[in-house]
Parts: structure tokens; C-alpha cells; sequence
């Protein structure tokens, strides 16, 4: 009797419905990890676009401040406190950043017209895009 109990009273999943469980599974991951993916390297792209405003606003702060310290400082010598070696050292002691730090500016460029920073093309560090940064936009620089 015991026999024909157990054989009446199974209880669990048959190997055909694990199967079955583990490809819906299957079919629901390769669906949802490119939307995943997409979604992580937009973000990934507009922090390195906010670091890129930081980075402009922080070149126009020490222009401002330089015309400050130096009233008669003509556009050429302002552009070198913001341009090159001078660029990224200022503009990143601006932010309070140093070299490693999540945000650090690889290089810095900027322009200068009646004393004011126009432009400034900036790469952040680990990034392979250089941007174009105005006081009204941001966008990436075409490349070369």
C-alpha cells in the first residue's frame, strides 16, 4: 500500500518544465541586457557631459578671478591660464580635482574673446570623446 501511495502523491516539476522555465529565462535575459547596456552607456555619456559643463564653468570662474587679480590682462594671456598644461592644471584645481579622481579633465582648451572663455574643447580622463562646451551647449567634437 505504502508503494501505490507514493507513486499517486508526486509532488514537483518534471525536467520538461525546468526546461521550459530556464528558456523563458533564457529569452527574457537576451531581451532585457542590451536595453540594460543602452541605458548604462547613456548614462555614462551625460555624466561625462555634466564633468564637461563643470569643467567650462570652472575655466570661465578662473577667468574671471585672473581678470580680478590682473584687470589688464589682455584675451591671449587670459587664454593661457585655460589652454594646454596651464588648461588642465587650473581648471581641474578649480573643480578641487587631481589626476585620478572620478571627473578629472584629461585636457583643456579654451577660447577667449573680450575677456570672456567662448569655447573650450574637453576631454575627460578614461573617456576617447573630446566636447565642445559653450555657455549654452554641449556637444561632442566631430573627430578628426
Amino acid at each position: 500500500m505504502n508503494v501505490k501511495k507514493l507513486k499517486k502523491n508526486k509532488k514537483g516539476f518534471t525536467l520538461v518544465e525546468i526546461i521550459v522555465v530556464l528558456v523563458i529565462i533564457g529569452i527574457l535575459m537576451a531581451l532585457a541586457v542590451p536595453a540594460i547596456t543602452k541605458y548604462i552607456n547613456q548614462a555614462a555619456e551625460t555624466k561625462e557631459a555634466s564633468q564637461v559643463r563643470a569643467g567650462y564653468i570652472a575655466a570661465h570662474s578662473y577667468v574671471t578671478n585672473k581678470i580680478g587679480e590682473e584687470p589688464g590682462a589682455s584675451d591671449d594671456e587670459l587664454m593661457a591660464y585655460v589652454t594646454g598644461t596651464n588648461g588642465v592644471t587650473n581648471v581641474n584645481a578649480e573643480l578641487g580635482l587631481k589626476s585620478g579622481d572620478d571627473g578629472y579633465l584629461e585636457s583643456v582648451t579654451c577660447t577667449v574673446e573680450s575677456k570672456r572663455v567662448k569655447t573650450c574643447d574637453i576631454k575627460v580622463e578614461g573617456s576617447d570623446t573630446t566636447y565642445t562646451a559653450t555657455q549654452t551647449k554641449i556637444e561632442k567634437k566631430a573627430t578628426e
